[in-house]
């Protein structure tokens, strides 16, 4: 007849038993991790689409009112553009303005160029407006900013171009 493995009265879990609830404890907390993440990176990549978003909005605006756009602009130029909406949701950059192209060309290169710079630790958002020698009267703008997870074009930045070219 076949023999009981433990002793009659003993009571506790076999080293095998503990092994696989443990394998499958480490196996559930990686999934958990591992989806945490990219919804953080989610998270940070749509604030911002959103910042990119409120910038282009508020440009907008600003062309409305003075059939220009800025060749360079800051939440005291812009009605609506909240000081955070100028730094990347790390926090640790602010919106970088490059010189004025000449354009909208290169504008979209210069623009993605610099948005996937730094792509380590997050760029900052990026602002160009053409053409070359625009002092306060420029005809367009391409504004950017890097992405933690590639959008659907397969690239990790997103740009947004004015609509008054």
């Amino acid at each position: 007849m076949l023999t009981s493995l433990k002793r009659a009265g003993q009571k506790g879990f076999t080293i095998i038993e503990l092994l696989i609830v443990i394998a499958i404890i480490v196996i559930l907390a990686g999934l958990v991790l591992t989806n945490i993440q990219g919804a953080q990176a989610k998270a940070r990549d749509a604030t911002r689409l959103g910042d990119i978003n409120s910038m282009f909005t508020a440009l907008e605006a600003f062309h409305g009112d003075n059939n220009y756009y800025p060749q360079t602009f800051d939440n005291n130029s812009l009605t609506g553009v909240e000081d955070g909406a100028l730094t990347d949701p790390r926090g640790s950059n602010s919106i970088e303005i490059l010189a004025a192209v000449a354009d909208e060309a290169a504008a979209t290169t210069a623009v993605q160029a610099a948005a996937n710079d730094d792509t380590a630790t997050s760029s900052a958002y990026v602002y160009a407006a053409y053409p070359t020698g625009c002092s306060n009267d420029c005809t367009g703008y391409v504004i950017g900013t890097f992405t933690e997870q590639t959008q659907e074009d397969g690239n990790n930045y997103f740009v947004k171009s004015s609509l008054n070219n």
